[in-house]
């Protein structure tokens, strides 16, 4: 009878305990046919994230009636955010900011009077200049060229408030000139000694645009200046023929091209001349442009030339620049650089000695 009952007892107690096994697993819960509701985030969240990320412009999505709360946050810290407050709030943030920062300017972006009066009070102009720069910045601050200290300021500020009345005030004879001749409309230049009247005239030719008074200059500095100007403004290097010695002619054309980026001015230079490589070289070092090399006379200069166009990073010419070349090589080396920026295969049918290389770098 034992032998029968043992292994029932046995069952038993493995059955059991597997059950209070699993009866001590943890229940998981099964999400099913639940719908969550979903509540838009509302001003609170948009300020916390404002804050939280340091940017001003989430604000954007608080409501109206909030936003300025929200942009008031960053105000004081941030001139963009405090330009973006009601009126009354920007005034007061303003003043603040002139204050900070010192700057004098910001005053006169204030709306309310009062507020704008204490802020030109409180906060100085031209506070990083000194001497006879900050004279000449407060005369211009407050309109006032009774501040000024020197005869150029005198000078400057009546040119910049079209006010002749001002040039009376200049002893200067080439400043008073040159002043009274562009506020009046008349030729007081011609009235003063020679030395004095080339600036006058010099003057009128560049800020008047009338390049017709470079030709009444003596001086070579400022015969000099004003062809280089004349030339400049016309687009036309001939202008520099004013000049009558070859080394300020040579430096007149050299100028030109090297402000209008174009490279007749340098080949109008006397390729004996030192200056004619010292053109060439220039426009291409300035212009990275390797055609610029092609006419150089020195064929070490040439090479450091092509070298220095054709090595830096990002290359701006193009291939007609790079066919102008009659090195092969040196053409080639110009076109690859194209290629390896493009990645354009049709350009390798212009390629002499390289053409596998190129295949490989447009299909890189």
């Amino acid at each position: 009878m034992k032998r029968v009952l043992l292994p029932f007892f046995i069952f038993l107690l493995f059955f059991f305990a597997c059950v209070q096994r699993e009866s001590s697993q943890p229940t998981v819960g099964k999400i099913a046919n639940i719908t969550f509701e979903t509540f838009p985030p509302d001003d609170e969240f948009w300020k916390e994230q404002a804050l939280y990320n340091k940017d001003f412009r989430i604000c954007e999505k608080v409501s109206e009636e909030n936003r300025s709360g929200c942009y008031s946050l960053f105000a004081y810290e941030d001139l963009d955010a405090c330009v973006l407050l009601p009126s009354q709030a920007e005034d007061d943030c303003l003043f603040a900011h002139a204050k900070k920062l010192s700057q004098f300017e910001l005053c006169s972006a204030i709306q309310n009077e009062t507020l704008r009066g204490m802020c030109n009070a409180v906060v100085e102009p031209c506070p990083d200049v000194y001497g006879n720069e900050k004279a000449k910045c407060l005369a211009f601050h407050y309109k006032d060229y009774s501040y000024c200290k020197d005869e150029e300021c005198l000078f400057d500020y009546a040119i910049a408030f079209g006010d002749p009345s001002v040039c009376y005030s200049i002893s200067r004879p080439d400043l008073n000139a040159a002043c009274k001749s562009y506020l009046l409309n008349k030729d007081y230049c011609k009235d003063v000694e020679a030395n004095n009247a080339d600036f006058c005239y010099y003057f009128l030719a560049t800020k008047k645009n009338q390049t017709g008074f470079c030709t009444k200059i003596n001086s070579n500095y400022y015969r000099l200046q004003c062809a280089v100007y004349k030339s400049v403004r016309e687009r036309n290097p001939s202008s520099c023929s004013l000049l009558e010695y070859n080394s300020a002619y040579y430096a007149c054309l050299k100028e030109y091209a090297m402000q209008t980026n174009d490279i007749t001015g340098c080949l109008m230079i006397d390729y004996r001349a030192p200056s004619f490589n010292g053109c060439l070289y220039e426009m291409a070092k300035k212009y990275l442009n390797p055609s610029y090399c092609v006419n150089l006379t020195d064929s070490n200069l040439k090479t450091n030339c092509y070298v220095m166009t054709m090595s830096v990073e990002n290359i701006t010419y193009t291939l007609s620049d790079c066919m102008k070349i009659e090195h092969d090589v040196w053409r080639d080396k110009c076109i690859l650089r194209i290629v390896e920026r493009d990645k354009d295969p049709a350009l390798c049918n212009y390629i002499k000695y390289y053409y596998a290389q190129c295949i490989m770098l447009a299909s890189g």
